[in-house]
């Protein structure tokens, strides 16, 4: 402090709680005490330089201009009022302060002076006050339960929204509202009096009380009261919390009522409830075990109530406590448990639970129950699993059940079949007569059985065989009606089949050799009659083997079936059309018929087949038909003679070209009987031996050095003599008989070959024909190997030759076979090379070694332009496929010049010589002179 004031008034001042400054009428500072000095943090050479504004913040400066100007200057004083200091580090602090006009003498203002005092701690105070008046609030805002705040005098001081809530008062008929309060039943006061009188004298604790809300209602609640003590240990507020226990009373009801009731099921119910305790002791029963298990109940309790498990169910029932154990609950496991009279019943354990430290249980005796299921099980397999649909109605038709066959057999699934009616599968092929029948059956038997027809639910039709039994209770009331019935389509489609096998041809559907002789019958029974003139077409196909055997009897089926819709389409309605077997058809001319008109009709047949026909594997043939014609009665009366002429008109037309249809004459019955006789004794020379072998050399084309022997088969007939292949061969082929004889060339030539050998004779190369039916079956190369074996001919000494005509297109078959005669070192020659229009694919195709040019080409050299070209064109060929070429039929030194300029390998034929008889031929050629 500065100044010339008295000791006195300077340690009074000193002596102040507060700071004091002094300052002149612009504010600079003159004097002060130690507190304001301390308050600051400045010197005191520090403080004489400053004035009051430099240590008051700028915003501060305005509000106390205008308070000096308006007080200070005015009456001598301000009010107290706040402002902020900064201390010397910068820190700003609140004040609160009272300035003052200091005066001299006279009476003039000469400064001011201040009595300041820091409010630091008073403002956090209120700050710390302020925040926990808005927490207080928050928190009170937030209950759940009601709160209220009342004064000594019971008025309400504060409440929150709960207590709003709760009581339908606002908050506004509440505050300053007091005793009695509006939610105060007046039934309550005295209560309500005497909670408040237990709160006075400091008892607090929870109340259960009755309070009302505005509409009215009561309703309870518990109301947790203290008070709020003075710094004087008084009263001066009642802070309570209201919890509104409507729900807890309401739940509370429910619970005791529940319990009442639990109480009653478990001594009424009729399940059996049992409670044990952790080691599985009985602690509790309800009656209903007296009754199932025949003990009395105290015979029961504190008993272990595993010693009433049958021994084989006592491992299911601990494994069912270690579950209760683990999880805490079990549901729905079996025991059997023993009775008293020593029996054993089955309990389902529908609900075990583990409460504290016991076990209640829930069961059921199932033991009938199991026994009904067991046969109802059977039952239901059964009805399940027949084959048969099985379908159960109510007393009104309408369905009720359907097993699965029923399903599989009309197509409606069970949802779409339960509720409809048998009307449902109704075909409509059944008239009302039909189903008056039935149900007058049924009305007076209870059972009816039949084949009827029925729908499925794609709108396909079925036979089926039905049984109906009508269903009746124990009175005799029917109660509805059980229908059994099983698809018979297979049944009746396996009869029209037999049928049909019976009388038609399975392959193409045409009627058989038996439905066509009836008709025949028929037919001549009514030409008899009436005179009119019928007429039998038989028809064999040209050529039908050469494609069987070489593309596969597929392919041969695949044929006779494009045959027959060809001859088909050509038919009339009126006609007979069947397949006799084989390549075998026949066509009944039904009366009136004619001789041209047959004629005509015939080469419609022929016609029909004019053209390629394409197979499904992609071969395509070209195919004719021979037909033999015979009228009735003209040719026959019987059946028997009309098919025997019309078949030896059919011979006539297969000598005569093929491809044509012939009448029967007695000329051609005589042709027949010549050949039938032919046969015969073919056959006969077979089992005789009258075969003989000639052997024709080969030539080499240029040296004439034999390279080789053809050996060609002759019939020695003890009544014609020699005759030549020519005149039996084909007939060999037609009845099979070329297979035999096909062995015995073949076994013949090669031990011939081995007896010139052993002679001491040069190896000779041998050259056989094999026949397009020889070369078609499986055995063929088994049967030369065996052959070989048998003689010791080398394979390599041997040739077959095979005509071209019966290469196949798919040569899958031959070539096999003609593979594995090549793998033993037998050559194969094509025989008759340029009359069978072979593709040059298949000259790729098989292991040929050698091209025999066909004598008809040989006979037009060298003068024919077209025998010469052919013939040029062949040994080009086989020079670019590396083939050899032998010429045949040579019988002029033209021809044979023609052949060796051209490049022609070899030769055979009369210009060297005729085939001769073996021991001509090594007379002549193997052995020396």
């Amino acid at each position: 402090m500065t100044g010339t004031e008295s000791p006195e008034y300077r340690q009074l001042l000193e002596n102040l709680g507060d700071a004091f400054v002094a300052t002149d009428l612009s504010g600079h500072i003159q004097r002060y005490n130690a507190n304001y000095r301390e308050m600051l943090g400045y010197s005191d050479d520090e403080l004489a330089n400053l004035s009051c504004r430099e240590i008051t913040p700028g915003h501060w400066h305005a509000l106390e201009d205008e308070i000096i100007q308006s007080q200070v200057l005015t009456r001598g004083y301000s009010n107290v009022y706040e402002k902020e200091y900064r201390r010397k580090d910068g820190t700003v602090f609140p004040v609160e302060l009272r300035a003052l006009l200091s005066r001299d003498e006279a009476g003039q203002a000469t400064g001011m002076w201040a009595i300041v005092r820091d409010i630091s701690d008073r403002k956090r105070a209120e700050r710390e006050l302020s925040d926990a008046l808005r927490f207080s609030r928050a928190v009170i805002a937030s209950l759940q339960d009601g709160f209220s705040l009342i004064d000594p005098h019971g008025i309400h001081l504060d409440v929150n929204e709960a207590l709003c809530r709760m009581t339908g008062f606002t908050r506004e008929e509440l505050i300053g509202a007091g005793p009695p309060h509006p939610y105060w039943p007046p039934e309550c006061y005295e209560e309500i009096g005497r909670t408040l009188r237990q709160t006075l004298e400091r008892q607090p604790r929870e109340f259960e009380l009755t309070f009302m809300r505005k509409s009215g209602e009561r309703f309870p609640v518990i109301v947790t009261p203290s008070a709020l003590l003075d710094e004087a240990g008084e009263i001066n507020a009642y802070p309570s919390t209201i919890k509104d226990i409507s729900e807890r009373k309401r739940v509370e009801a429910a619970l005791h009522e529940r319990t009442r009731e639990l109480e009653h099921y478990f001594t009424h119910a009729e399940d059996l409830l049992l409670i044990t305790d952790t080691d599985g002791c009985i602690r509790r029963l309800n009656p209903q075990w007296e009754k199932t298990l025949g003990y009395r109940l105290d015979e029961l309790v504190a008993h272990r109530f595993l010693d009433l498990v049958h021994p084989d169910d006592v491992d299911a029932t601990l494994e069912a406590a270690a579950t209760l154990d683990a999880t805490g609950s079990v549901y729905q496991f079996r025991n059997r448990c023993r009775h008293k009279d020593g029996s054993y019943r089955c309990f389902e354990w529908t609900g075990t639970a583990r409460e504290s430290e016991l076990i209640i249980a829930t069961a059921r005796d199932v033991t009938a129950r199991l026994r009904t299921e067991q046969a109802l099980l059977q039952a239901a397999a059964v009805f399940e699993n027949t084959r048969d649909g099985v379908a159960i109605t109510d007393a009104e038709e309408r369905i009720v059940n359907v097993n699965r066959a029923f399903t599989e057999l009309t197509g409606y699934t069970k949802q779409e079949a339960l509720g409809k009616t048998h009307r449902l599968l109704k075909s409509g092929r059944h008239g009302a007569k039909f189903y008056a029948a039935m149900w007058k059956a049924l009305d007076k038997s209870g059972h009816w059985q039949g084949e009827i027809w029925n729908r499925r639910k794609s709108g396909e039709l079925f036979p089926e065989l039905l049984t109906i039994n009508a269903i009746r209770d124990a009175n005799g009331v029917r109660t509805g009606y059980v229908g059994i019935f099983s698809d018979i389509s297979s049944l009746k489609a396996d009869q029209a089949r037999l049928e049909r096998l019976a009388h038609h041809d399975p392959l193409t559907g045409l009627i058989n050799r038996r439905l066509l002789l009836d008709r025949i019958e028929h037919a001549l029974q009514g030409v008899e009659r009436i005179g009119e003139t019928g007429a039998l077409l038989l028809i064999d196909l040209d050529h039908f083997k050469d494609v069987n055997d070489r593309l596969g009897h597929a392919a041969g089926d695949d044929l006779l079936q494009q045959v027959a819709r060809r001859f088909t389409h050509r038919l009339r309605k009126s006609d007979t059309f069947a397949r006799l077997g084989g390549d075998e058809f026949a066509v009944m001319l039904e009366p009136p018929m004619s001789a041209p008109i047959a004629a005509f009709i015939a080469q419609e047949l022929l016609d029909a087949l004019s053209g390629e026909i394409a197979l499904r594997s992609g071969d395509v043939v070209d195919i004719g038909a021979s037909i033999g014609v015979a009228l009735f009665p003209e040719h026959g009366r019987s059946v028997a003679d009309v098919m025997h002429h019309a078949d030896v008109a059919l011979y006539q037309a297969k000598r005569e070209g093929r491809n044509v249809f012939r009448f029967f004459s007695e000329e051609l019955t005589l042709q027949a009987r010549e050949q039938g006789q032919m046969e015969q004794r073919l056959r006969e020379a077979l089992q005789s031996d009258r075969f003989a072998l000639h052997y024709q050399p080969q030539l080499e084309v240029g040296s004439n050095r034999i390279i080789g022997v053809e050996a060609l088969v002759r019939w020695l007939d003890p009544v014609d003599g020699l005759i030549l292949p020519g005149q039996f061969l084909a007939l060999s082929e037609k009845t099979r008989l070329i297979v035999p004889l096909g062995d015995w060339v073949l076994r013949t030539a090669c031990r011939q070959v081995q007896a010139w050998a052993r002679e001491g004779l040069p190896p000779m190369p041998l050259a056989v024909n094999l026949s397009g039916l020889q070369a078609a079956r499986s055995d063929t190369a088994s049967r030369i190997l065996e052959i070989l074996t048998e003689t010791g001919l080398a394979p390599q000494l041997l040739e077959f030759e095979i005509a071209e005509g019966t290469l196949n297109e798919d040569p899958s078959g031959e070539c096999e076979l003609f593979v594995r005669v090549r793998n033993l070192g037998i050559r194969l020659a094509l025989d008759d090379f340029g009359t069978g229009c072979s593709s040059l694919s298949r000259l790729q195709r098989y292991p040929i070694s050698t091209l025999k040019i066909d004598r008809r080409f040989i006979a037009g050299l060298p003068t024919d332009p077209a025998a010469v070209q052919i013939t040029k064109s062949i040994i080009a060929l086989a020079r670019e496929f590396g083939f050899r070429t032998v010429a045949e039929g040579v019988e002029t030194q033209a021809q044979l010049d023609f052949l060796a300029s051209h490049g022609c390998d070899a030769w055979q034929g009369y210009l060297f010589s005729p085939p001769l008889p073996a021991e001509e031929f090594a007379k002549r050629f193997l052995r020396a002179p």
